[in-house]
């Protein structure tokens, strides 16, 4: 196969030096000529109102509403139009002007200056008059030049300029002479229209973007795209409700079933990208560009050499013709065999440097370490020893199958089994590192790992009988090879179906529709509509850890957060204004501190608060509450004067009698805190306040951060602040040997407990001071919770003695876009402090033993 394959590219690439070059006007005129650039009014109008729909799901499901899909799709639709109406000679400066406009709507007009002018001069040195090593030089030049720039600046615009040149550059560089085509066809392979709300995106071929233009009737191109965008926002559609509903979090992992479930689910995050894919190709479709499929079925890949050519095809074509061909030929005089083998390795180890060069564009960041080399490694020797024997069996000549066709169809279906599962594993190694270790720790330490195992392996056998039988039906069939053949797509059925699907999403979509199921039921359908963070991703948002979820490797982050750009205001600003402690603390914002903070001022007090200044002694007659909690309490986000702690401390003194004490909260909140932070900082600061009542207030996370807290200060030898908590560790057989994964690992299926262990200790520390405890739940708007959930953390606050304010339902009726700070952002905005102050204040005043100054009462 790969002799042949090879034999192929080498005739194909002698024959390029000799072939007859086309000018543009030739190609306008060839379009032309064969009609293939005409659109019929009553088939634009079918493509027109699909396409319609489509915008209507994409805004009412929030699909990819963080990188502003709908934005996007609402400039395509209006796009589309004016781009069927223009003559052909105006159509691609047209496609260029609403690249344009998208770069604008994505980063504005300084940003979009940038992207367009420092890619105007690379393009253009690409053009110069001059050898093509003295070009090269110059672009290397460059790009070292802006990667240097990339490491001191994190600003969106950077990705998206990485994302366009990092490798469309070389391609291009290697293949401009190729073709001769406009500037505006060279300008539209970067400024891609959909490129600045993807930065993570397809390596398209610039010799293939240049020939798919109007290759077939822009009628049946346009129906493709629609198809393919359809089937990508399907897929987006499906790894939303996997996310939400299927993927456990590494800390629920407990028995093998649970492992199971964990491969699977963690592996079919990758429709995301197969989705967005989809989605990209079939915008450039609509405009005229016949691109290939990026995924092909990878889920039902029978090789490892198959799930090479499925899964990501753009990036598998790209290897070959940039890395793998060559280097092919350079060992082809040492043999086939072994220059196949060499050259598979060389491409996987190019494969690893490149996907740590594509974060440090996407992310800023250049990720190198073991675990990725010891797994891309792996991988080239699989791949490599199955083209192997690839080659040989291509090599012997065709025999008649004399195997039972049900037997080749159980063979197959084995073989798609086995990829698929080796594939999951590989993925659950790249995105959690000391994933068979963490296993390991979870089969030896928990009793109940081997339940489930049966149900395992009923549904394994499940799977090779009904896909055997599948296989065995339909293999071969004409209608399954031909349903996808460019004759078919102009035909009625695929605008019927995409109408019905869209048509469906939308009746699903409707208020009515939810409420004729029960409750749980109802929530399920509700949460798809959105788009939110699940129960996993809790304490990365809520509590400000962004960079850690579960160990999640960051060189995959790009593929599992389909490339959106890290933040970079909360990690690098937030980090201005703290500085490092060696004790449970971790770290503290800096005493004096004044500046912004997401575009607020902020300025933090003497005692290292954001709060007004304030003495360690307490003024007479003063009930002085201290709230404690993470980033929302402190006011990330808003001014300080907006945050519910000040506006909760007018409305409780407006509402007081005469003569009363006055209230006063002292805010210290602070980002990236978790309970044992938390518990920690009071005694370390704020007992020394000399408050009356502490008020902590929790949201989704309070089981996730304990156990990663604690693992990382175990290894350093600190004490923990409760006997209870050297109790588990002892329970869990962790000593001072044991690995940070593993202690993490261990501790996480006694997150609960140490939670609560946690808790009774603040309710023990403040008693015995007589100060009174209040815990106060506050979840947050969109962020994914199973009631059970609540329901666990609730009862964790209640057993602990704490007075308890469960406020699970503050914002129910309200939309939560109205409540935080943006689309990507779930921190409260001032309205969501204003309505969070109001709901507190009428907990309080349901539950008087919670302010006791206010009823009279005292502690």
């Amino acid at each position: 196969m790969y002799r042949f394959a090879c034999e192929k590219h080498f005739r194909q690439k002698t024959d390029a030096r000799f072939m007859t070059q086309k000018t543009t006007s030739d190609r306008i005129s060839e379009i032309a000529t064969n009609g293939n650039g005409r659109y019929a009014s009553r088939p634009l109008l079918l493509i027109l109102f699909q396409l319609l729909l489509i915008v209507l799901v994409v805004r009412e499901f929030e699909i990819e509403k963080g990188r502003g899909l709908a934005e996007l799709f609402y400039l395509v639709l209006g796009g589309f139009v004016l781009y069927a109406i223009l003559p052909l000679s105006m159509r691609l400066p047209g496609f260029l002007l609403l690249s344009l406009v998208a770069c604008i709507q994505v980063v504005g007009w300084v940003g979009t200056a940038w992207i367009w002018g420092l890619g105007g001069v690379l393009i253009g040195i690409c053009h110069l008059p001059v050898p093509f090593f003295l070009r090269a030089l110059l672009l290397v030049g460059g790009g070292a030049t802006l990667a240097w720039c990339r490491s001191t600046e994190d600003q969106l615009f950077w990705a998206i300029l990485g994302s366009m040149f990092m490798f469309r550059l070389l391609v291009y560089v290697r293949q401009r002479t190729r073709t001769s085509a406009p500037l505006s066809m060279h300008l539209s392979y970067f400024f891609m229209l959909p490129n600045a709300s993807f930065p993570f995106y397809p390596i398209v071929d610039y010799q293939t973007f240049c020939d798919s233009w109007f290759n077939r009737p822009g009628i049946e191109i346009a129906q493709r795209g629609i198809n393919w965008i359809a089937r990508g926002m399907m897929h987006l559609l499906l790894y939303r409700g996997i996310k939400y509903f299927l993927l456990p979090s590494p800390e629920d992992v407990r028995t093998v079933s649970d492992v199971g479930l964990f491969l699977v689910t963690n592996y079919m995050l990758y429709l995301r990208i197969s989705g967005s894919f989809h989605i990209i190709t079939g915008i450039l479709h609509l405009f005229g560009f016949n691109l290939p499929r990026t995924h092909e079925n990878y889920f039902l890949a029978s090789s490892f050499i198959d799930i090479w050519r499925r899964i990501n095809i753009y990036w598998k074509v790209f290897l070959e013709r940039q890395f793998f061909y060559p280097a092919f030929f350079h060992l082809r005089r040492f043999g086939d065999r072994t220059a196949i083998v060499g050259a598979i390795a060389f491409v996987f180890v190019v494969t690893w440097a490149l996907h740590s060069y594509q974060v440090f564009w996407l992310v800023g960041e250049f990720p190198i370490s073991v675990n990725e080399a010891g797994l891309w490694l792996i991988a080239g020797i699989v791949v490599a020893v199955n083209g192997l024997l690839d080659y040989n069996r291509a090599a012997r000549p065709a025999a008649k199958p004399t195997t039972a066709p049900l037997l080749r169809s159980l063979r197959h279906c084995l073989q798609v089994m086995g990829v698929f599962l080796t594939v999951a594993t590989f993925w659950a190694c790249w995105t959690v590192p000391g994933f068979f270790q963490w296993i390991g720790l979870l089969a030896s330490t928990n009793t109940d790992f081997w339940q489930g195992l049966g149900s395992v392996c009923l549904i394994v056998v499940a799977t090779i009988v009904s896909g055997t039988f599948l296989h065995w039906q339909f293999a071969g069939k004409p209608a399954i090879q031909n349903k996808s053949a460019p004759s078919d797509t102009t035909a009625w059925r695929a605008p019927a179906v995409v109408s019905a699907a869209m048509a469906a999403l939308l009746l699903i979509g409707m208020p009515w529709f939810a409420d004729q199921f029960d409750l749980r039921t109802r929530e399920k359908i509700v949460n798809m509509q959105r788009e939110m963070l699940t129960a996993a991703e809790v304490s990365r948002d809520v509590q400000g850890y962004y960079e850690q979820l579960a160990n999640v490797n960051f060189q995959s982050d790009p593929l599992v957060r389909g490339g959106t750009p890290r933040p970079a205001g909360e990690a690098v600003i937030f980090e201005e204004i703290t500085r490092p402690r060696d004790d449970l603390l971790e770290m503290e914002m800096i005493p004096g501190w004044r500046g912004t903070l997401v575009d607020k001022p902020i300025e933090i007090n003497s005692h290292g608060m954001r709060n007004p200044p304030v003495s360690h002694r307490k003024a007479p007659n003063t009930y002085r509450i201290a709230v404690v909690g993470s980033s929302v309490t402190m006011g990330y986000g808003v001014e300080e004067q907006e945050t519910f702690v000040r506006l909760l401390e007018q409305k409780i003194n407006a509402a007081m009698p005469k003569d009363s004490p006055q209230v006063e909260l002292l805010n210290f909140g602070i980002g990236r805190y978790y309970a044992l932070h938390t518990a920690a900082a009071l005694r370390a600061k704020v007992f020394d306040f000399q408050p009356d009542a502490i008020w902590y207030v929790a949201h989704q996370g309070e089981f996730q951060g304990p156990p990663r807290h604690i693992a990382q200060f175990q290894q350093k030898g600190h004490s923990l602040l409760y006997s209870c908590l050297d109790e588990i560790l002892d329970e869990a057989g962790i000593t001072s040997q044991t690995s940070q994964g593993a202690v993490e690992v261990l501790l996480q299926a006694r997150a609960e407990a140490i939670t609560e262990c946690i808790y009774s200790g603040i309710n023990q520390d403040c008693r015995e001071r007589e100060i009174l405890p209040v815990w106060i739940y506050l979840p947050i708007p969109e962020i994914l919770e199973e009631t059970a959930s609540d329901d666990a953390i609730v009862g964790v606050a209640e057993r602990s003695g704490m007075v308890t304010l469960d406020l699970r339902k503050w914002a129910e009726g309200i939309d939560s876009k109205t409540l935080k700070i943006g689309s990507a952002d779930h921190h409260l905005n001032a309205a969501g402090h204003s309505v969070a102050a109001e709901a507190i204040w009428r907990a309080i005043q349901s539950k008087p033993s919670a302010l006791p100054v206010f009823s009279s009462e005292r502690p």
